[in-house]
């Protein structure tokens, strides 16, 4: 038992003084650290009005709320990426990165009330394996566009009297518990790499098993000579 014990130190001793172990280990620390940083506020792009009645996806919830406002959607979306790509711990930089949906896709990201009927576009601001926030943009995406179409063609929304906009944008935060990241993290960072491990040490056997009998083959003429 003690000669076992000492073994197993020896060991571990020597896995741990490899640099690619080391660096691994950091890696694991980092990535569980990025998983673990406190969920973001939602930014507001303006002043936030009540969601609309109906607006509560099965899949996603309820909207964070309703903004109006008269930016173009590429302002829009520069917005929410600027403002969701740094962490509320330190102000740390988060990787984040835009996906465009197809508007169609919201009666399937959303729910079926909401088709490219009222959907302008549909954009995710993504943080890989934390969290996104899914943008559903309703009216005039750019100048450009209004300038293409009369006057009783433009979409307008008047949340008060007096008030005019063009675009209202409702988003919507996916937010995964402790327990998915930390899932993640033990997918990702263990286990997929023992289960390959595991395969490439199974290949190295096999091959080495395969060039043996080819080396034993090839020794077989020679000696028959």
């Amino acid at each position: 038992m003690t000669f076992f014990l000492a073994d197993s130190k020896k060991k571990l001793k020597r896995l741990f003084a490899s640099r690619v172990i080391r660096s691994y280990l950091v890696l694991m620390g980092v990535f569980l650290g990025y998983l673990l940083l406190p969920s973001l506020a939602v930014p507001q792009i303006g002043e936030r009005f009540p969601s609309e009645t109906g607006f509560t996806s099965d899949l996603l919830g309820p909207p964070v709320g309703t903004y109006f406002t008269n930016l173009e959607k590429d302002e829009v979306v520069d917005f929410y990426l600027d403002n969701y790509s740094r962490s509320s711990f330190l102000n740390l930089p988060l990787p984040a990165r835009v996906i465009e949906h197809q508007p169609e896709y919201a009666s399937e990201i959303i729910n079926d009330m909401h088709t490219a009927k009222n959907t302008s576009f549909l954009v995710e601001i993504n943080q890989p394996f934390r969290e996104s926030l899914i943008i559903k943009g309703y009216g005039e995406v750019s100048q450009e566009s209004r300038e293409e179409k009369s006057e009783k063609q433009i979409k307008k929304f008047s949340p008060r009297e007096g008030e005019s906009y063009f675009l209202m944008i409702t988003p919507y935060q996916i937010k995964p518990s402790f327990w998915q990241k930390f899932i993640s993290w033990l997918i990702y960072l263990i286990i997929i790499p023992l289960v390959l491990t595991f395969f490439w040490q199974r290949l190295k056997e096999g091959g080495g098993a395969i060039e043996k009998i080819f080396k034993k083959n090839n020794r077989q003429p020679n000696k028959q000579k």
